[in-house]
């Protein structure tokens, strides 16, 4: 590892993070830049869905480096980031209730 990790608070919860992996996650997991990945969608990816309820249940973060069923989106990945972002602070000020 290039830096030892450090803990930090995530959802209510101290997790130990490996801040050299943590600083890229988002942006080089594929499902975030994948068509495929359709949160609170019926036709959401199935492998994303399996791996965000892990992430849930077992309070982790993944990143996903291989997948079979990626597909490139077709929006501007700055775009996305918004997106994704928003998203993320809804779901925290939900889950500081």
């Amino acid at each position: 590892m290039k830096a030892q990790p450090i803990q930090e608070e995530h959802f209510g919860t101290q997790v130990w993070v490996n801040p050299t992996t943590e600083s890229m996650r988002e942006e080089e997991c594929l499902c975030f830049s994948c068509k495929n990945l359709k949160p609170n969608e019926p036709d959401n990816c199935p492998i994303a869905q399996a791996l965000y309820q892990i992430c849930v249940r077992e309070k982790v973060a993944l990143t996903l480096t291989r997948c079979p069923e990626w597909a490139a989106k077709e929006s501007a990945p700055q775009e996305e980031k918004v997106k994704r972002l928003d998203y993320a602070d809804v779901a925290l000020k939900f889950l500081s209730r």
